[in-house]
């Protein structure tokens, strides 16, 4: 019986994941920071607009394509791209900041935020879609 609140909890984070835009960005910049923190910078879409404090889903397919990290846009709604911030702690935010580390790191190399597998590292951006949101593709 105890594991019937956190099905639901599951099956609505389903339901909500089914209900996405998906969209396809480059990669501007990325940028090691004190205290182990790598802040990623993307091109913002055309007539792209988001709230302060909304937040995305990024998963790598070059580490684990299943595996889905929530972070906050750091960017501001009025700037010209969006950005995050990725503190790293666990082992897929390791291999993120070792990714982009400038001693692994080739200019050519920069992975496409993509919805489609690609072969090496892609990354999919997942925004959720809120009612005062209008994100168009």
């Amino acid at each position: 019986m105890f594991f019937i609140g956190p099905a639901i909890v599951f099956t609505l984070d389903k339901v909500v994941s089914l209900q996405t835009k998906y969209m396809e960005l480059d990669i501007l910049d990325t940028e090691l920071l004190p205290s182990d923190v790598t802040r990623v910078k993307f091109t913002r879409p055309p007539n792209f607009k988001y709230l302060s404090g909304q937040w995305v889903r990024l998963s790598c397919t070059g580490f684990r394509a299943t595996e889905y990290h929530s972070l906050t846009l750091t960017s501001a709604p009025h700037e010209n791209y969006l950005s995050v911030h990725v503190k790293a702690q666990g082992p897929w935010t390791w291999k993120l900041r070792n990714y982009f580390d400038p001693s692994n790191l080739h200019e050519s190399m920069l992975p496409k935020v993509s919805t489609k597998p690609e072969r090496g590292l892609s990354c999919v951006l997942i925004f959720l879609v809120h009612e005062n949101l209008e994100c168009l593709t």
